[in-house]
């Protein structure tokens, strides 16, 4: 089942670069930024949790196209910087690209396959998997997303690590401007030598938030609170806020055409993912050995 799924990922990068050759322009949507925060509610110890307060200032360009009848491509590109506190008080830069081939149905619905990179200095996370968006009603539609892949981890380490994220989403448009949204995200990290599990890391997740677009304006402002369940039971929460620069349409308009989907950084736990990740490289430069011990995303 997994080569299938590699193989149908990795058509996406060809079918992408040849629709990139062929398309006339992105049909639909948008450039912007958003500020999130972590906050675990308590004070961090090497005993409990990796991380007291984090924050994560990011930017996201999407865009996408026809690539012939019937088949659409997206494309994401992302940036984030990762401030976190205890244990290392420092900044680490994520960046990434994903890329969504599928096909589109009645009413808005489409399923497809996504491909995505994301590189944070010491190591990478390469992922592929399926994802789909379905129109229940004029002004309810359902998405979902599973991927699965591997962390490029620093060549002195002895482990490897594969990831795994589902998730799930469910969208209501109050009108075409203005849209909630309530979703789940499931993500875990298995370690593992010489083909033997050694510990697994995951991380539950719950969110709301919208999405509401100014009348007569190409700008839209975005909102949302996730809380999330990490392995050994640390509680973490979430807020973010962020605006965006739209082109293609109204807030439907994109969910019901070309680009609805999230991308990579997202699907991995979003802010969640993006802390561990970050809390991660910082580990593999640090001589805090508890510090690294605590970990408990990537």
């Amino acid at each position: 089942m997994k080569t299938i799924l590699f193989g149908a990922a990795a058509a996406v990068a060809v079918m992408s670069a040849a629709g990139i050759a062929n398309a006339q322009e992105f049909t639909t949507g948008y450039v912007g930024g958003s500020y999130s925060t972590v906050n675990t509610g308590q004070a961090a110890t090497t005993t409990t949790l990796a991380i007291d307060d984090a924050t994560v200032l990011a930017a996201r360009a999407v865009g996408s196209f026809q690539l012939q009848k019937g088949v659409e491509v997206q494309l994401d590109g992302d940036i984030a910087s990762v401030d976190i506190g205890y244990p290392h008080s420092s900044s680490v830069t994520l960046w990434g690209g994903t890329a969504h081939v599928f096909v589109e149905g009645e009413n808005g619905s489409k399923v497809g396959a996504i491909l995505s990179y994301i590189d944070a200095d010491s190591r990478s996370v390469f992922t592929y998997g399926l994802e789909g968006r379905f129109a229940a009603t004029d002004n309810i539609s359902f998405g979902f997303g599973a991927i699965w892949g591997s962390v490029n981890l620093p060549s002195a380490s002895a482990f490897n690590e594969e990831v795994r994220s589902y998730d799930g989403e469910a969208s209501f448009f109050i009108n075409d401007n203005f849209r909630l949204d309530a979703g789940i995200n499931s993500f875990r990290v298995s370690n593992s030598t010489t083909g033997t599990v050694v510990s697994k890391n995951s991380v539950l997740s719950y969110r709301a938030g919208g999405e509401i677009q100014l009348e007569n304006m190409p700008v839209a402002f975005t909102f949302g609170y996730a809380r999330a369940q990490a392995s050994g039971n640390n509680d973490y929460d979430s807020f973010s806020l962020g605006v965006r620069r739209l082109f293609g349409g109204t807030l439907k308009d994109r969910d019901r055409s070309s680009s609805p989907f999230h991308g990579g950084m997202e699907l991995l736990g979003g802010a969640f993912g993006a802390v561990g990740l970050a809390n991660d490289v910082e580990c593999d430069d640090s001589s805090n050995e508890d510090a690294c011990d605590i970990s408990t995303v990537i």
